[in-house]
């Protein structure tokens, strides 16, 4: 039996982001509007790193904990060139909060458990009778958006690193195999190419 075909709502460069408000650690809650016409919102989705009964548990989880803290260890550059990260994922608010406390993360945490934020984004197809994954559909999405909320940038990685991150030793091992080949590998984005991003974007 053929699969349904999916249908996604894709954003591209020029196209204004939808709004959102999502259960978020460590405030409670967090909406994109808190930031717009103030800030530049660097967005990061993550699918989900909790997947129950697979054997790539640890992997998927090792890759989150190497982007959130490559974020982290640059953050105050980010927010140097006016532009505040959000980290979202389609996970429990609980496990978000594990995550900022275990990582010690310097910016938000967002729950998008449901799933309906990453559908808005593109991320799921609008159509989910047709089926998905557990988590997103594609690793780690990264957007860009202006003060005024319109999409300015968009990358696609498997993670994001950053020469100034310190990885957890629980994770050491899986950096350390991942380590060697992150410089100029097509599915590693720096965070040196998002802070060039943010000067690219009108303000």
């Amino acid at each position: 039996m053929t699969s349904p075909e999916r249908h996604y709502r894709h954003l591209k460069a020029g196209d204004p982001a939808p709004r959102f408000s999502l259960p978020s650690w460590p405030e409670g809650r967090g909406s994109l509007g808190q930031y717009l016409g103030r800030h530049q919102v660097l967005l990061v989705f993550q699918g989900r790193y909790f997947l129950s009964g697979t054997s790539s548990v640890d992997a998927a989880i090792a890759r989150v904990v190497i982007t959130l803290s490559a974020l982290s260890a640059d953050a105050d550059r980010f927010e140097a060139a006016n532009t505040r990260i959000l980290a979202v994922a389609r996970e429990t608010p609980q496990r978000q909060r594990w995550m900022s406390e275990y990582l010690q993360l310097r910016f938000p945490v967002l729950s998008d458990e449901a799933g309906d934020v990453g559908q808005a984004y593109g991320l799921l197809p609008e159509n989910r009778w047709a089926g998905s994954s557990d988590g997103y559909d594609r690793s780690c999405v990264v957007m860009l958006l202006d003060r005024s909320g319109v999409m300015r940038w968009t990358a696609v990685a498997n993670l994001i690193a950053s020469p100034r991150a310190s990885v957890p030793v629980a994770h050491a091992e899986e950096w350390d195999r991942i380590e060697p080949f992150r410089l100029g590998s097509p599915e590693v984005l720096q965070t040196e190419a998002l802070l060039t991003a943010t000067d690219l974007s009108p303000r």
